[in-house]
């Protein structure tokens, strides 16, 4: 039977709208999270997306009711941790996971805690939702079953008197983790603090980097690959082998003095970092040479004194950056679709909102 042009040209449309006007210009579902505090600059803000553009708002009874949400780990499309710091002093901070995206929360804290205060930064890395690393001032522990049990550890080198403050952690497997910070030692002098496991038990202190107090960002990519950056220089540290020695270093701005390097993300030959002053930088061939750019403003939200702190990636194009506020720029959130070329605000917007760390399921961060 013949079927008439008209019917013909019907079917035709109906094909295409499918094709490409329904789910094809719909974002691809991507899960993600990032951790801070609400515009009240007091209240914890838990928040999740499905999209990477859009962001909930999680609310729990569970969630300390003033503080901020420091660090998260995303696992899957259900499961997440997160550590939220106390804003009152000797009152300890959490540790939660969740199981079911965000709908109901578990407290698992681990019981021997040390006093945290709000600037005791509470910092977690998970890799399933059994193991995960936690660390802070003095504190460094891990869980095999979830967070029903943590074991402290005490790497190799430390000595009563001195103070470790952890900033950062980051993991490839349940046997190879890496910690970074600062030591302050008994006659108040200081140094920048590198240690590892390369067997998920035993800790060791790598030799300190010449002339560095304190680390901020940390990106490990392999067994040999660890990538550190520093606070007050805007300078980033490569090593080869492990976090013994770190060979490459690149400062990245002209005029760095003051400049805090806040973190670092990689992904293959692609490398960003992210400092105050709104500064991104990216390299694509494997860190040796960056390119800086100012994030930019949208109408009245001013971003060009953000803190920006927080960097997560899914792969070379897909980007967020996450900032804290600075006198006369509130804090809030950014993502990119063509590796940081160009930057758009969520929908709706974050501004004002101070943006700790973001997290996304087969991220780099």
């Amino acid at each position: 039977m013949k079927i008439p042009m008209n019917v013909l040209l019907f079917l035709a449309a109906l094909l295409l709208l499918a094709g490409c006007g329904g789910s094809g210009d719909s974002p691809p579902p991507v899960t993600g999270w990032a951790v801070g505090v609400m515009p009240d600059k007091t209240t914890p803000a838990i928040l999740e997306t499905q999209d990477g553009i859009s962001w909930t708002r999680i609310i729990s009874d569970k969630f300390l009711r003033s503080g901020e949400g420091r660090n998260v780990s995303a696992i899957d499309s259900q499961c997440a941790w997160i550590s939220i710091n106390s804003a009152e002093v000797n009152t300890p901070g959490q540790v939660l996971r969740t199981l079911d995206g965000g709908a109901t929360w578990e407290n698992v804290t681990p019981v021997v805690w040390p006093p945290n205060s709000i600037n005791n930064y509470v910092n977690i890395k998970a890799l399933s939702r059994d193991v995960a690393w936690v660390a802070t001032s003095n504190y460094l522990a891990s869980t095999n079953d979830g967070g029903k049990t943590w074991t402290p550890v005490t790497p190799s080198g430390f000595h009563n008197g001195e103070q470790y403050s952890y900033t950062h952690l980051d993991a490839l497997d349940s046997k190879h983790a890496w910690a970074i910070g600062g030591i302050t030692f008994a006659n108040s002098s200081s140094a920048a603090l590198v240690v590892r496991t390369r067997d998920g038990i035993a800790w060791e202190t790598m030799p300190a980097i010449p002339d560095e107090k304190n680390l901020l960002g940390l990106a490990v990519t392999s067994p040999n690959t660890v990538r550190v950056t520093t606070n007050n220089n805007a300078t980033l540290y490569t090593s080869y082998d492990g976090g013994e020695t770190f060979p490459v270093r690149v400062q990245l701005m002209n005029n760095p003095v003051g400049n805090d390097l806040n973190d670092v993300a990689v992904y293959g030959q692609y490398v960003w970092t992210v400092q105050d002053r709104a500064i991104f930088s990216r390299a694509t061939d494997g860190g040796y040479n960056f390119v800086n750019s100012k994030l930019p403003n949208f109408g009245d939200h001013g971003y060009s004194n953000l803190y920006a702190v927080a960097l997560s990636a899914l792969d070379e194009k897909r980007i967020w950056v996450g900032g804290v506020a600075d006198i006369g720029s509130p804090g809030g959130l950014l993502w990119s679709n063509d590796g940081g070329q160009n930057w758009h605000e969520p929908s709706p917007s974050l501004y004002g909102y101070d943006i700790w760390r973001v997290s996304f399921v087969g991220g780099v961060k």
